[in-house]
């Protein structure tokens, strides 16, 4: 199941909620800062200004929560939570998120998931909460008086500080253990280097013979260092695909590491505004991830080699000794 999907549905949930708790605010709440009839001490009914009548707001928040209304809301929202379910269990192509094409794609879905999640039960509570609150406090008929006043309470101040200060430290380690693993080089990753400018790229294969394409050529299931670097102005290399993301800085050299795990092709896109023709170095080129079989036969190709002989190259021959040299290694 691609759980993607059914986050951003859920994403809906809590804006219609937010919806009825701003009706409920409208409704509510701003007749309860009435403060020209709170601070008249004419009676109720001399009063001039009535303002869950006079009110737009008000009218239409009151119209927003009648029971229909509330129903219809509720079962849109249902809609959606089933349209989600169904959309991410279901529906193979339709996709929110792009594809996950590395391992370290799925992690780096995996946290944000978990960051979303834990976003969505803090949004819905404090949205019930907006909506609980003006509705059972609110000003009843009749009640001309003030409203109860405290300056503190222990326990709720000790709640909304501790359990938010937990979570916010958790979720910070979370991503920092993340980053820390994914940016870390493997130990048998090949060696890519990068070069960026306007408005192209340029992949060069150190181990294999220094072949040069415009294109990024590597196999599926290894990992792969790509050091990054530009000829002329700001670049940034970006595969969605492979949720990673690296600047590309004249006079400096960044690395990012990955293992592809999915053979295909997807494109390279240029994250930062690099000139008129930034808009192609996102449509021309591309990442062509290989199965083991085709890499070898694109070495082969560009290099004359295969992966298995470039990593364990053949004992080099010695040369025949002649003369004296002959003799002296015979009587040795």
């Amino acid at each position: 199941m691609d759980l993607s999907n059914l986050y951003v549905i859920l994403s809906f949930f809590g804006v219609i909620i937010l919806g009825g708790a701003l009706a409920a605010a409208a409704a509510f709440g701003v007749s309860t800062f009435d403060n020209e009839r709170i601070l008249s001490e004419k009676p109720v009914e001399e009063s001039k200004y009535d303002a869950p009548k006079q009110h737009f707001l008000i009218r239409v928040g009151r119209q927003l929560l009648k029971l229909p209304v509330i129903v219809a809301i509720l079962a849109f929202t249902i809609g959606l939570v089933i349209a989600g379910f169904y959309s991410a269990g279901v529906i193979p192509n339709f996709r929110v998120f792009p594809e996950v094409a590395t391992a370290e794609a799925a992690k780096v879905d995996r946290l944000w998931y978990n960051m979303f999640g834990v976003s969505m039960v803090v949004l819905l509570l404090v949205e019930l909460l907006v909506i609980f609150v003006p509705i059972y406090f609110r000003r009843r008929k009749g009640d001309e008086g003030m409203g109860a006043t405290f300056s503190h309470h222990t326990g709720m101040e000790l709640g909304w500080t501790i359990v938010p200060t937990i979570t916010v430290f958790a979720i910070g380690f979370a991503s920092f253990s993340l980053l820390n693993e994914i940016e870390t080089a493997p130990a048998d990753s090949i060696e890519i280097n990068l070069t960026a400018q306007q408005f192209s790229w340029t992949f060069e294969y150190p181990e294999f013979g220094e072949a040069i394409t415009s294109d990024l050529y590597i196999p599926v299931d290894q990992a792969v260092t790509l050091n990054i670097q530009s000829r002329d102005v700001l670049h940034a290399f970006w595969v969605p695909e492979f949720r990673i993301k690296q600047d590309a800085v004249p006079g400096e050299i960044n690395t990012i590491y990955f293992t592809p795990d999915k053979v295909g092709d997807w494109r390279i896109v240029c994250a930062e505004l690099c000139g008129t023709g930034h808009g192609q170095m996102g449509l021309e080129w591309r990442v062509y991830v290989l199965s083991a079989e085709d890499y070898d036969a694109w070495l082969v190709e560009n290099t004359g080699q295969t992966l298995d002989e470039w990593e364990n190259p053949a004992p080099a021959e010695e040369e025949p000794v002649e003369g004296e040299a002959a003799e002296a290694a015979a009587e040795g």
